[in-house]
């Protein structure tokens, strides 16, 4: 279990961490991940353990998080420090939205609202990849990081800041990798209790709010109002959600405060996206946490967070395609990593 925890202040590292007693480094494919540690107090640490100074895990070098809360406990024997912090995607929280922004491509809509609001954020966005993946709404307003949460959760890509050696940070979005075909070269076997991959699982199935079905209604008073179906109930019975929808309205100001009126093909897309947002808020049935065995298949060198994978539950008859959408890394007496597991459908 090799890995350090370095601090980082404007571009310049500060120094390790050390007499460390846990620390969890948590991760997400469609959100800003964060950290705990708790550490000794000693005049050292407290030194380096300052708020918004960044810790890198050099088991996971790419990624920053800011400190953004510092507790001490002092029993007057052994003092020790609990600091929290945030990947530094959260960033992303502190600047708004302005105006309306339509959103086709997704990796290109979210790379445009980074972009035209950052207003003095040390970031720069990666080029594109060409992602074919769509979101077809708009952003209006809220935070920024809302706004990546919101499009990432509809189309299925993946965002986070990076930096790199020169402590420069990027945001980037990214997809991951389907593993799921064993013809594919991207196959690597699957996850499951009997493949030696899994060292735990929970399975949670939950239906007493899940709904595969949305009426969203739009802008307007009774028969005047603009109605769309979102149905992805894939032939199992119809559990509605109504959706109401009036606040997007038929017309919408661009940051130039150019005024723009959507066509009717245009509006119901944004309707279309409103109910996909809400469906998946509503999922429901099957979900998966696991703590991932570190053996025949290895996280972060065999497949990483994103990627999509076969789970294979023999003992309770279950098969499904999951993607890893959380993973939280543990540095204690051993290094353990447990995930949060996605069912794609």
């Amino acid at each position: 279990m090799e890995y350090k925890l370095l601090c980082w202040k404007n571009g310049e590292c500060l120094g390790e961490i050390r007499k460390i007693k846990s620390l969890q480094w948590q991760e997400k494919y469609a959100d800003a991940g964060e950290a705990k540690l708790v550490c000794a107090a000693t005049e050292a640490n407290l030194a380096l353990l300052q708020s918004g100074n960044l810790l890198q895990n050099t088991d996971r070098p790419h990624l920053r998080a800011i400190i953004r809360q510092i507790e001490i406990e002092d029993d007057l024997k052994n003092p020790q420090v609990t600091v929290r912090a945030r990947m530094t995607a959260d960033r992303l929280a502190e600047r708004v939205v302005m105006y309306t922004e339509p959103i086709g491509a997704a990796e290109t809509g979210m790379r445009a609202v980074v972009q035209k609001n950052l207003r003095g954020l040390p970031l720069a966005a990666a080029p594109e990849s060409g992602f074919p993946e769509r979101f077809d709404g708009q952003i209006s307003w809220g935070s920024v990081l809302d706004a990546q949460k919101k499009i990432a959760a509809v189309s299925g890509l993946g965002f986070c800041v990076t930096a790199d050696e020169a402590q420069k940070e990027t945001f980037r979005v990214y997809k991951g990798k389907d593993r799921t075909d064993p013809a594919s070269p991207e196959y690597i076997g699957f996850l499951g209790d009997t493949s030696g991959t899994l060292a735990g699982i929970r399975l949670v199935e939950d239906d007493a709010d899940t709904k595969n079905i949305a009426i969203v209604c739009g802008k307007g008073q009774g028969g005047g109002r603009i109605v769309e179906t979102v149905d992805l109930s894939a032939g199992m019975p119809r559990k509605e959600l109504y959706v109401d929808a009036d606040d997007i309205a038929r017309e919408y100001q661009d940051a130039d405060g150019t005024q723009h009126t959507w066509t009717d093909t245009e509006y119901r897309a944004l309707l279309h996206a409103r109910g996909m947002e809400k469906l998946i808020q509503h999922r429901g049935g099957l979900s998966f946490a696991a703590q991932l065995r570190q053996t025949m298949l290895q996280f972060a060198k065999d497949y990483d967070l994103g990627d999509i994978l076969p789970l294979a539950v023999q003992k309770y008859g279950i098969r499904a395609k999951v993607r890893v959408q959380e993973a939280v890394i543990t540095y204690e007496e051993r290094k353990t990593i447990d995930a949060v597991l996605e069912v794609i459908l």
